[in-house]
């Protein structure tokens, strides 16, 4: 059977929907529409239940789904075995997506090195929420995904990475007990309730709010500019820090810390790229 046939019959199965399986494959509904046609010639069996929707998938097309993955996983790692057999040297594209923390300050460290070691390489850099994050990677259309808690999905593994402690931080002269200070605290708006994202247990220990912010980049700014203290994650202000545009200005009645967690999809042979990626943003030698 031809591969591709057996790909866009899977992105139909799962998304059960033409328009969406062919987003997902970069391709026309027509040739989704064409390939799922083909392969019910070929077999000369109904596969997908439609009439102007796609309502399921027939006896026989659950049947082929289940081997479907099974032929398409395999296919996918001979293809990147042979693609080591050419060359050892990791390089191309590989893309890369995550939020917050990781992706906006350990990815640039971390790349530059990587980069001047394997200069073949091409990272694509994308920007999601956890959720999609883990599908994009289920899909195989994101190679290695940054999240801050284990995967959900069991069609994912994910490599245990490093771990960074959080300090209050703010700019110089600020005073000395946090009791003191007026802090600077993370939101997610759009989420019902708009609590902490900085794991400070304001119910044990309250604080006093002089500013709110989405960003982990305003709250650094806002700092910088006096304004408050922030609870911060050490990686993101670290060059700061050492620039002495922040200090840290007290000790925090907790502890907290943020630990990467580096995913790939299960059962998938990775290539030399995807291989060097992960392991070095699991913090391994690589």
């Amino acid at each position: 059977m031809n591969p591709d046939w057996l790909r866009y019959f899977i992105a139909l199965a799962e998304t059960k929907s033409f328009h969406a399986a062919a987003d997902r494959l970069h391709v026309t509904p027509q040739a989704i529409s064409r390939a799922i046609a083909l392969l019910e010639d070929q077999l000369q069996l109904p596969l997908v239940d439609r009439d102007h929707r796609v309502k399921g998938l027939t006896g026989p097309g659950e049947a082929l789904l289940e081997e479907a993955r099974r032929v398409v996983t395999s296919h996918e790692n001979a293809e990147r075995r042979m693609a080591e057999w050419r060359t050892a040297e990791p390089q191309g594209p590989i893309t890369i997506a995550g939020s917050g923390l990781w992706h906006y300050y350990l990815l640039p460290t971390i790349l530059a090195d990587l980069l001047a070691a394997f200069p073949r390489l091409l990272p694509r850099l994308y920007s999601m929420l956890p959720a999609e994050v883990e599908e994009r990677v289920a899909e195989g259309a994101v190679d290695v995904g940054l999240l801050l808690a284990p995967p959900q999905r069991p069609d994912l593994e994910a490599l245990a990475g490093l771990e960074t402690p959080y300090r209050i931080v703010g700019s110089p002269g600020s005073p000395s007990s946090w009791r003191e200070c007026g802090f600077v605290v993370p939101r997610f708006f759009r989420r019902e309730g708009a609590t902490s994202l900085d794991g400070w247990p304001d119910h044990q220990y309250p604080r006093r709010v002089v500013a709110e912010a989405e960003m982990l980049e305003s709250m650094v700014r806002l700092c910088e500019a006096g304004v408050g203290v922030a609870f911060l994650p050490e990686l993101a202000v670290r060059d700061r820090i050492q620039r002495g545009s922040l200090v840290v200005i007290a000790r925090a009645p907790v502890r907290h810390h943020d630990r990467l967690f580096v995913v790939r999809r299960k059962g998938v042979r990775p290539t030399p790229a995807i291989r060097v990626v992960s392991e070095r943003l699991a913090g391994f030698s690589g």
